[in-house]
Parts: structure tokens; sequence; C-alpha cells
């Protein structure tokens, strides 16, 4: 683990897990070696996960650890990983969320032909459907709210979000600011700061974002 990228991280049923390109890991939260990688132990073929895999996201959903597995969804219960959800292979996995009602599964289309990307809402017994395509871009993440809403953050600008799984019309809002950190100059005038988006990447390429916002 001490040369694997972890890219993410759960604590569950006295553990902490730690997903990485290579596959999980995981310590019990009484460790009090916890930096010393040698003291984690791997979840590989003898405890029931795939010879070679890895997991770049994990979410805690009514009471269970739901691990992003390659491009599946697996639920680890009992010391037992299942697969939870099967995802067609044209579709990379991107994210798992747990905040409301639903799990949810975001993916980001690789194969060619397939879109943009998928979000794929799911409850305990694995049922549910696929989100309105309309307010996905490529995806980044999504949450649930207390209202049953879903609000999506990708590479689209604007902010969306559908008011429930059979909504079919995206709803969108923008906010007066800039979308981007990148600047390209600063002013003062009349006691006002200004700013030009847009800016040089470091082969001197223009990054076209090209508003004046005051601040």
């Amino acid at each position: 683990m001490g040369n694997a990228n972890v890219l993410s991280v759960a604590a569950f049923d006295n553990h902490i897990y730690a997903g990485t390109e290579e596959g999980i890991y995981r310590t019990l939260t009484t460790n009090n070696r916890i930096e010393d990688f040698s003291t984690w132990e791997f979840l590989g073929a003898d405890q029931g996960f795939p010879a070679d895999y890895s997991c770049k996201d994990m979410a805690i959903y009514k009471g269970q650890l739901y691990m992003g597995i390659n491009e599946d969804v697996y639920r680890f219960a009992n010391e037992t990983p299942t697969l939870f959800y099967d995802q067609e292979s044209a579709y990379a996995m991107q994210y798992l969320s747990a905040e409301g009602s639903y799990l949810l599964a975001g993916f980001r289309c690789v194969g060619g032909g397939c879109g943009n990307g998928q979000v794929r809402y799911l409850d305990e017994n694995a049922v549910g459907g696929t989100l309105a395509s309309g307010c996905l871009g490529v995806p980044i993440y999504a949450i649930e709210d207390q209202f049953g809403r879903f609000w999506f953050g990708d590479e689209w600008m604007g902010f969306r979000w559908l008011d429930n799984t059979t909504d079919e019309i995206c709803n969108t809002f923008e906010i007066n600011s800039p979308f981007s950190q990148e600047v390209w100059t600063v002013d003062v005038t009349n006691d006002e700061v200004w700013i030009s988006t847009g800016a040089y990447t470091p082969t001197r390429t223009p990054v076209a974002l090209d508003k004046v916002w005051p601040l």
C-alpha cells in the first residue's frame, strides 16, 4: 500500500477501509500504528474479492458498506463481498453517493457511443433505475437531498437538479460568479475589483473563458 494511490476511505464495523488502484486495504480503528502500512490487511481473492481489481469509491448505505470494484458495485456484509450491481462495460465508475434514500452510482462513458455519463439510483434490494440524462454532463459527483431532489456536479456549467427519480426535465440556475478560478487580469476601478477570466496554459495556449466580472 505504500506505493498505491488511495482513492477512497470508509470507516465501517470497527475498521478503516482504503480503496486503492490495486485493491482494498483495511485496519482496525484501534490500531495504534495506523501509519505503518505493514499493519494493514489486504482484501484479495482469499477473502472473496476478484484476483485483480481496483476500488475507487466506497459508501455506507443503510448500515452496509458498498464498494465500487472495477466498474461494478459490491456489498460487503458478514466479511463477504457480493456483487450488488453489474454495470455494462462501456462505463467507468466515477463515484458512489449515499446521502439520501437511494444509493447513487455515477459512471462516465469510456466505450464510445454511450453519451457523457449515467447515474443509477438503487435501494437496498438493488431495485431502482437510471436518472434522466438531460442533467448529466461529464459526471464528478451527485447527491440526493432531504427532499428527494438529485443535484449534479460535473464539468458542465451551471447548477442542475432533478426533482425526483421520474423527473425528465432538468432544472438549472446560475449565480453571478466566474465559471473558473483562472484569471487573466485584475483591475480596480471606482472602488471595485474587476477580474477577467481566462488564462494561458503552460504551453501558452489560451483558455477561452472571456467574461469580465465585478467583485
